[in-house]
């Protein structure tokens, strides 16, 4: 088995040695994320839902409001784009996430009362 790290919830990696044994990391202050987690870069790598979420939303919110698109746009961008500044996603993982997000709302369309809840949507404005 190689190495590899896996972060818990108080951001300190356990470890496992090349024999599988668990090595658990110990953190410097309580609270704190660990020496071992400041040096080095977490390795998990999944698509941001975040990101999809937010992606999906802005589609259609860009559908009820075409005028102001390029805002919903670029705040859509930055909402995807914290994920990344908090360091909880790489940027592939927010770009996967706007894919994800665009699929999704692709389905969305697919269903046969999106034209009438846009337009009850649309209509609320």
């Amino acid at each position: 088995m190689c190495d590899f790290d896996i972060e818990n919830n108080d951001g300190c990696p356990t470890e496992y040695d090349r024999n599988g044994n668990l090595v658990v990391g110990k953190e410097t202050n309580p609270g704190e994320f660990c020496e071992y987690s400041r040096k080095h870069l977490y390795a998990n790598s999944y698509p941001s839902g975040h990101s999809a979420g937010i992606w999906n939303t802005a589609l259609m919110l860009m559908e009820i409001m075409p005028d102001r698109a390029d805002r919903i746009m670029r705040a859509a961008n930055e909402y995807a784009m914290s994920r990344v500044i908090a360091r909880y996603h790489w940027n592939s993982d927010t770009i996967v996430g706007r894919v994800l997000g665009s699929a999704i709302n692709a389905v969305t369309h697919a269903t046969s009362d999106y034209d009438s809840r846009l337009s009850s949507a649309k209509s609320e404005l």
